[in-house]
């Protein structure tokens, strides 16, 4: 991931892309700066890729908020500014499973973790984080597991 970043900000550099170079440029120093915490902690590789991902949808969540704070007073230019960023980052995000595919997952790990009843939620969700991290929504798939064990 950390390759891709770099490559992609000296292309974006490259391009004349300052959005794209301004956006990246975040996303490695927020990298650099776990990594930092990680290395002092006795972890001398850094955040692992689950967390660069975690981290960088946490970024889109702060935009999405943002812009319901510009769009709210009226601040449509750091709303439109906000959106491209979460276009950048979108870039380099695995890709969200469609609601299809996750309700087949979710009936999937039901059937291999066979809780017994709502109190297992976490159970599942917490296999359902460890096998697909990044690639579904989990509030929304916590949503299917309690809907499927009701």
């Amino acid at each position: 991931m950390r390759t891709l970043l770099n490559n992609a900000m000296k292309r974006a550099s490259e391009e004349g892309d300052q959005r794209a170079v301004h956006t990246i440029r975040l996303i490695l120093a927020a990298v650099n700066d776990r990594d930092v915490c990680e290395r002092s902690r006795g972890n001398s590789d850094g955040i692992g890729e689950e967390e660069v991902v975690s981290m960088m949808e946490a970024m889109v969540r702060q935009r999405q908020d943002a812009i319901a704070r510009y769009e709210e007073s009226g601040r449509l230019d750091e709303a439109e500014q906000e959106r491209e960023e979460i276009e950048i980052i979108n870039r380099f995000l695995p890709r969200k499973m469609d609601e299809a595919q996750m309700k087949a997952i979710v009936d999937r790990v039901i059937d291999t973790v066979n809780p017994t009843g709502i109190r297992e939620i976490p159970k599942v969700m917490a296999h359902l984080r460890a096998q697909y991290p990044g690639q579904m929504d989990f509030n929304s798939a916590c949503k299917v597991v309690r809907a499927r064990l009701t």
